[in-house]
């Protein structure tokens, strides 16, 4: 007898729906809409053959880890399932044959209303009005710790599509004919949930006796009792080995849940307030999965992968162990690296890291309550990138107490790492955001740093949500000579490090050639520097136009349309 099959939808709004990056936007586009990273460059400039080169964004087009997690344990659980990644897709696996007897929607993605009507008019579409969808996840789990009149008494927020309830008083029609399961988890209510459309549940009262929900009853949203669900992270993830279709590069793995760390700025202690750590034993058990698969690249998505020196030796050292000879990247705290640990790290396999370092300036993280030590870091840095370890180091920009002095100490930090290493140091800025849940937005800690506003619209003592866009995070841009990330898209073997230092210096040059709106001549002949960086053979450089996308795609434009997206 074939089991019930599940569809489940997990989008990437960033990828295929052009929502604004949280990034300050400093990445120059090809004319097809991808980044201009010295892969795509490598690729436009240097064709072979009639063939059109491919271009890809490969972080940007990550898909979020849920889908397989979601897919697999249904299949573990008496349910057939199929994923969906992008909204182009939902159509085609909607319709497939047998016909799906329930959606199940993941909104790790998510984050506003909007994003999330546009999902379920493609998913109606695709499954018509009958099929039930129940949608859970952390956009639907923040709504319900919210509550619909968190920001009513916030004029200066009204209108913003970040602060549109999702379970408010007259919600879009196609929000009122869904299940939303509002657990820090949920996948053991969904199993509840089809337990009971499969004995034909469908009404608000029908479905009372399951915990965990927020329904629309006609006359307004119900939440049905609370209930922890039984989640155990060491038995609890993606069985690789029954996704039909594995990650295109890099496998995702979560390793943790929650932060130990109460950072002003993040929403995770609110969001999880607890952490679990999954053991090594679990993990590598994992790895075996995805190695099985043919996978050779793994990225460990969780914050707190390598948050401690104990926690990255013991993951490190059983990984080693494993002898699975797996690439391997994550979140790490570069402050707790030393000397003596790089050479375990990577030869457990670390490729790339990725630091939270937030600022430069000691006080500005003290401020954030970051406890990171800036000394200690750069150290830290600085031995990952000498043992050929790629880094990414982000940094927030705006948080109360920012100031130019405290800029310019995030630029010398930047600007002091070494340079002579095996690998790379690149950085993106985020613009702070005041988020509802984050230790800043509570009453007390708004009233002393002197913060008003939510999201990204605020001010503060020292500058405003404006200002970051327009001044501020351009000025960090302009002060660091070390590379904005293109996630991902600069990695290349094809060149040498002071080749890729070049390219590095001239792709800047044409950036703030857009940001300051320069003419085209010199648009076009910082392009032509550009061009002879990274071309391999050399010739005459094409009209940029030939290449980049238009001046309304490139940095300049891109920042104004951010400034758009919090106004």
């Amino acid at each position: 007898m074939a089991r019930p099959v599940v569809l489940v939808v997990a989008p990437n709004p960033f990828d295929e729906a052009g929502t604004p990056p949280y990034e300050s936007d400093f990445w120059l586009r090809t004319r097809s809409g991808h980044l201009a990273s010295f892969s795509n460059l490598i690729r436009v400039l240097n064709t072979v053959g009639a063939s059109r080169p491919r271009l890809a964004n490969p972080w940007k087009e990550v898909r979020p880890l849920a889908g397989y997690y979601l897919e697999s344990f249904l299949k573990t659980r008496g349910h057939d399932a199929r994923a969906a990644f992008r909204l182009a897709d939902v159509a085609r696996q909607g319709r497939a044959a047998p016909a799906p007897v329930a959606v199940a929607v993941s909104t790790t993605f998510i984050t506003t209303v909007a994003e999330l009507v546009r999902t379920l008019r493609c998913v109606r579409e695709a499954v018509g009005p009958d099929v039930p969808v129940v949608i859970g996840g952390p956009f639907v789990w923040k709504q319900h710790l919210w509550g619909p009149e968190r920001f009513l008494d916030r004029a200066e927020l009204a209108g913003r599509p970040e602060v549109v309830p999702l379970f408010g008083p007259d919600p879009d029609p196609l929000l009122r004919d869904v299940v939303f399961v509002a657990s820090e988890f949920g996948e053991h209510t969904l199993l509840r949930l089809l337990d009971a459309f499969g004995r034909g549940a469908r009404s608000p009262a029908a479905l009372g006796s399951v915990p965990n929900l927020v329904l629309w009853t006609g006359e307004g949203w119900t939440a049905t009792a609370g209930a922890p669900e039984p989640v155990d992270l060491d038995r609890d993830f993606p069985r690789w080995d029954l996704v039909d279709e594995m990650p295109a590069a890099v496998v995702p793995v979560r390793t943790s849940v929650g932060c130990p760390h109460e950072c002003e700025f993040c929403d995770f202690v609110a969001v999880h307030p607890r952490l679990r750590l999954r053991s090594p034993a679990s993990i590598v058990d994992e790895l075996r999965l995805i190695s099985g698969r043919g996978a050779t690249s793994v990225s460990f998505v969780d914050d707190n992968a390598l948050s401690s020196r104990k926690r990255a030796r013991a993951l490190a050292d059983a990984i080693a162990a494993s002898g699975l000879g797996l690439h391997w990247g994550g979140y790490l705290r570069a402050d707790a690296v030393s000397d003596e640990d790089v050479p375990a790290l990577v030869g457990a396999g670390l490729g790339h890291a990725w630091c939270g370092i937030e600022s430069g300036d000691p006080e500005m993280l003290r401020r954030m309550r970051k406890r990171c030590d800036v000394g200690a870091a750069r150290l830290g840095i600085d031995a990952l990138l000498g043992a050929g370890v790629h880094v990414l180091a982000t940094f927030v920009v705006g948080f109360p107490g920012e100031s130019r002095a405290s800029l310019d100490a995030t630029a010398a930090f930047l600007n002091g790492l070494r340079r002579d290493g095996k690998a790379r140091i690149e950085y993106l800025a985020f613009p702070f955001r005041a988020i509802p849940g984050a230790p800043v937005d509570r009453p007390e800690r708004r009233r002393a740093l002197g913060l008003e506003g939510s999201f990204g619209r605020w001010r503060h003592g020292t500058m405003t949500a404006d200002e970051v866009h327009a001044t501020w995070a351009p000025h960090l841009f302009r002060a660091v000579d070390v590379s904005y990330a293109y996630y991902g898209g600069d990695d290349s073997a094809l060149w040498t490090a002071a080749r890729q230092r070049e390219a590095i210096l001239t792709r800047k040059e044409l950036t703030l050639a857009f940001l300051d709106g320069a003419p085209d001549e010199i648009v076009q002949r910082r392009f032509a520097e550009l061009d002879a960086a990274v071309r391999f053979v050399p010739g005459t450089p094409p009209d940029w136009r030939e290449v980049l996308a238009s001046r309304d795609q490139q940095p300049n434009a891109a920042l104004a349309a951010s400034r758009r997206a919090v106004d």
